[in-house]
């Protein structure tokens, strides 16, 4: 936290997590809902830490060690969130997807409290109740769907099929 301090000071960290595998990273949530996050590779001398937020504030975090198809075995990071969705506040459980993207933009998930689809083309998806009258977004067959407030049903047109659909909560990366 030297090279940070303006990330910690005024703050405390909750809870902390170490995800070892893939990339090396401690995850901590701040009482304000902010979780950090420090990248740290040891051979390239390289420390760096960042902040996420998302639609809500982070409650909690931890890693389970899990085996997946693409990766192998990965520290699987999950967190509490806690959000308000048409006017009641609600805690999700939300698991990081990996940043392993074999078939390019099309399988990422660039979103969070994300659902996604992977099948026959189709315009037409349900099952996302719990983001309604959120705010959402997300990629069709790798394109940019436009933002959209999701319907109390959880279901969601698009106006071209689609066969790999992911749909949540737009968030803003910032790189300095």
């Amino acid at each position: 936290s030297i090279f940070s301090s303006h990330l910690f000071f005024g703050y405390q960290i909750l809870e902390w997590a170490w995800a070892e595998e893939p990339f090396k990273v401690v995850w901590a949530v701040r009482n304000d809902g902010v979780l950090l996050s420090l990248t740290f590779l040891k051979e390239q001398e390289f420390i760096g830490w960042a902040h996420s937020i998302t639609q809500g504030n982070f409650k909690s975090v931890c890693t389970v060690v899990e085996l997946t198809d693409d990766s192998g075995e990965v520290d699987a990071v999950y967190t509490v969130v806690e959000r308000v969705v048409n006017g009641v506040t609600v805690k999700y459980i939300e698991r990081f997807a990996e940043r392993a993207f074999p078939n390019g933009v099309v399988d990422a998930w660039t979103v969070d409290a994300a659902l996604q689809y992977n099948g026959s083309p189709s315009t037409t998806f349900s099952g996302a109740e719990h983001l309604a009258g959120l705010t959402c977004t997300g990629l069709a067959d790798g394109q940019p769907i436009a933002n959209f407030v999701m319907p109390t049903n959880g279901s969601v047109t698009l106006p071209a099929a689609a066969s790999k659909v992911s749909v949540g909560l737009g968030f803003t990366c910032d790189l300095q």
